[in-house]
């Protein structure tokens, strides 16, 4: 449905930012599009503007990855991050026991 509403081709996810081995997209690959991603963002901001970022790191690892091309583009952390719990659960955070059950939001600001 929403590649339908956003006037999307079927084969949008090749240029999914994402790290998954059977697909060939490794972690070298999804870091430099995050640097790309994270210029782009800085580069198309006024000064002073922010960007609220919402990630999950299942994997544990890539949040650092990410982290570094943001304040590598230039953007400061403000305050942290806040975390909170999600009300209206999937089917997945229902069913899985290690699924995420909270988001957790960071706010990065272009100086």
């Amino acid at each position: 449905m929403w590649e339908s509403w956003l006037g999307l081709v079927e084969y949008w996810g090749e240029d999914e930012i994402i790290i998954n081995t059977a697909r060939g997209k490794i972690l070298n690959g999804w870091q430099d599009q995050i640097r790309n991603v994270a210029r782009e963002v800085f580069r198309v901001l006024r000064p002073g503007g922010r960007t609220v970022l919402t990630y999950d790191d299942p994997k544990q690892g890539t949040w650092s990855v990410l982290l570094s091309a943001l304040l590598g583009a230039g953007f400061e952390e403000l305050g942290g991050k806040l975390s909170y719990t999600i009300k209206q659960q999937t089917f997945v955070q229902r069913r899985s026991p290690r699924a995420t059950q909270e988001d957790t939001l960071t706010v990065f600001r272009k100086p």
